[in-house]
């Protein structure tokens, strides 16, 4: 028998993730799995909440290259993913404010 492999060059993902409400993502779903590689949300039962995952590959340069070169102080998606420009933060939802209602229903407990 014989396998085949479909490979891809080397590459790292780079992740933005956060709260998002539910009928935000549901709205803007289409967009988000437009605009990256990877889209996905975790539901979070009963919140009204879910939790946003935006992915998308950056390329890793060839190890010839990685030897030589210092490495940069910053990436291109890492200037991305400033809080102004990363797409999974609006005005009504924050991480504290997302572990602040769900610490309310379970009791105080996050």
């Amino acid at each position: 028998s014989t396998v085949t492999l479909q490979l891809v060059p080397a590459h790292e993902l780079y992740i933005s993730e956060g709260p998002m409400r539910l009928n935000e993502c549901l709205s803007r779903i289409g967009e988000l799995s437009a605009r990256f590689e990877f889209f996905k949300a975790w539901w979070v039962p009963h919140t009204g909440f879910v939790h946003a995952f935006c992915i998308d590959r950056n390329p890793v340069p060839p190890m010839s290259q990685i030897a030589h070169e210092p490495a940069p102080e910053a990436s291109a998606h890492a200037a991305a993913a400033d809080a102004a420009q990363d797409p999974l933060r609006s005005d009504e939802t924050s991480h504290a404010q997302l572990s602040d209602f769900l610490g309310s229903r379970a009791g105080g407990a996050v």
